[in-house]
């Protein structure tokens, strides 16, 4: 009968340790070789300070809304507004000068990129970061980023905002109309009159005034959504 032997490939533990003792001068060298460029690099290279921030589009009254829990409606739905910030075209030669050092060259293009604007998962933010040697300058970088932003959104707001306008001027005027008769009405309340006419009197005075209520309760609804936090502009 014929045996087959094998032999083992296996690593042998010896052949690693005698791999290592002969070659530790080796090993050694390459390591300072590698933490000399790391300290040289980090003393040559000029240090980088990142900022971040999260923007919250312009936001506007909701005159459509029967809810008290959503009174007021963005202008733009927020990916839109990180897909137009992805664009060159979006910003103008004063967020160049914001975000460049002086003597240092750059380009909308390459702002945009470094940017990098994305929709914040699940919410209605748009994140931006920037990194910049200068600390102050990463900082007015993306206060300029702001500021287009309020600037280019100020068009749409005020369309949005058009049809609440003009609801709250309606109201105003059928309300100094509503003033007038009911002060008008009141001025001939001591009008002495016949039990009938003066029941009818009463009910026009008191009709007069119910409805003048509701419109100065609309009118103070209306005034309510076109302050804070249900109309505003942009903001970190």
């Amino acid at each position: 009968m014929k045996v087959e032997t094998s032999v083992d490939d296996g690593i042998n533990l010896m052949d690693i340790y005698d791999f290592l003792m002969g070659g530790w001068k080796i090993i050694l060298f390459i390591t300072l070789i590698g933490t000399g460029i790391g300290v040289v690099t980090s003393l040559y290279l000029p240090d980088q300070f990142e900022a971040k921030v999260l923007i919250q589009g312009a936001r506007v009254a909701n005159v459509h809304s029967n809810s008290s829990n959503n009174n007021s409606i963005d202008v733009e739905p927020t990916a839109v507004l990180a897909e137009k910030m992805k664009s060159a075209t979006y910003y103008d030669s004063k967020m160049l000068a914001a975000c460049v050092g002086k003597g240092e060259a750059g380009n909308l293009e390459t702002l945009t990129k470094a940017l990098n604007a994305t929709v914040t998962k699940n919410s209605n933010f748009v994140s931006i970061v920037y990194r910049s040697e200068s600390r102050d300058i990463a900082l007015r970088c993306l206060e300029q980023v702001l500021v287009i932003v309020v600037e280019n959104q100020k068009g749409l707001a005020d369309a949005k905002l058009a049809p609440v306008m003009s609801r709250l001027n309606n109201a105003k005027k059928t309300a100094d109309v509503l003033r007038k008769t009911v002060k008008m009405l009141e001025t001939h309340r001591r009008v002495e009159f016949k039990d009938v006419e003066h029941s009818l009197f009463m009910g026009a005075l008191q009709s007069k005034a119910q409805e003048l209520l509701v419109v100065e309760n609309e009118i103070s609804i209306i005034e309510s959504m076109l302050k804070m936090p249900n109309t505003q502009e942009a903001k970190f």
